[in-house]
């Protein structure tokens, strides 16, 4: 029942032996073509419209439905994402992104469709929100929270003092080894396996050698704990410093990241700092700039 076709099966292996992509980001790819299909056989009228959504096998699906594919059916799943899923712009969009990732390695790699039914498909306009950080002193509060004394704060201290000036993904950060590290950089494998070195700075270091010494860590992985233990931690610290925002493990990296280009001015550090692939993602940040447009507008003034 949970079997994919075996177009999307061939894929899936394509993106991760060709492609490397991540687990993570194949698993999205598969959550998002599963998805599709279901819809697909629901629409055409192949099973019950009594079936429950997640019970629809897509295992039979052929080369043959795969080419009878066109636009129409591609909006009545973004009809179906908005309407009866209501999915936002973004999560529609990852869907968009998904299909024409799918489609296009049928045509040009497969070479199983002709025409791509893609092509004409437009990415719905995503409103884009300023992302939520913490300031100065919401950090320092977060941190003095920390220092309680409680059998893991030597670690949550230094997972969060990472996170803080060096930006990493919870991901990163949990795939650290103590190999990845020396007195002046750590090695940080990114998305795509992308590697990544970044210079640590004095508080890092001491953060980093206090749970080392504490925790007597010589190899392997620095933290074993889980992506939700890391959120729990972080929901917990600043409950605790009663910072009145939804603080995540993205949360810090948003605030790394707008810290460092109040700083340095320089968008395309901060796009190498997150390890990103394009400055576009990178340009989230730059209402940081635009907070100091204002500020020298008004300072700069010729009468």
């Amino acid at each position: 029942m949970n079997e994919l076709p075996k177009r999307v099966e061939d894929f899936l292996n394509y993106l991760k032996v060709i492609k490397n992509k991540s687990q993570n980001t194949i698993d999205g790819y598969e959550v998002d073509l599963r998805m599709f299909f279901r819809f697909y056989k629901i629409d055409k009228g192949l099973v019950s419209k009594d079936i429950k959504f997640s019970s629809v096998d897509i295992s039979d699906i052929t080369d043959n439905h795969i080419k009878s594919i066109i636009l129409q059916d591609l909006y009545n799943f973004m009809y179906f994402l908005q309407n009866e899923r209501h999915n936002s712009e973004k999560s529609r969009g990852r869907k968009i992104a998904s299909l024409k990732s799918f489609f296009n390695y049928l045509e040009t790699k497969a070479n199983l469709i002709k025409e791509n039914p893609t092509k004409e498909l437009e990415t719905p306009d995503i409103k884009r929100r300023e992302p939520v950080y913490l300031t100065l002193e919401e950090c320092s509060k977060l941190l003095n929270a920390i220092q309680d004394g409680s059998i893991n704060s030597k670690r949550n201290y230094c997972m969060i003092i990472i996170m803080l000036n060096h930006g990493l993904r919870v991901s990163e950060l949990l795939n650290l080894k103590v190999e990845d590290i020396n007195n002046e950089k750590i090695r940080v494998i990114g998305k795509g396996s992308k590697i990544r070195f970044m210079y640590l700075n004095n508080t890092t270091r001491e953060a980093i050698r206090s749970y080392f010494c504490f925790e007597d860590i010589k190899s392997g992985k620095m933290f074993n704990i889980t992506k939700e233990q890391v959120n729990n931690v972080i929901k917990g610290y600043s409950k605790k410093a009663k910072i009145n925002k939804h603080v995540t493990a993205h949360t810090l990296r948003h605030t790394s990241a707008t810290i460092n280009l109040k700083q340095t001015k320089d968008l395309r550090y901060v796009q190498e700092f997150l390890g990103h692939s394009n400055l576009s993602t990178t340009q989230i940040y730059v209402h940081v700039l635009d907070e100091d447009k204002k500020k020298y507008a008004n300072k700069v003034q010729i009468r």
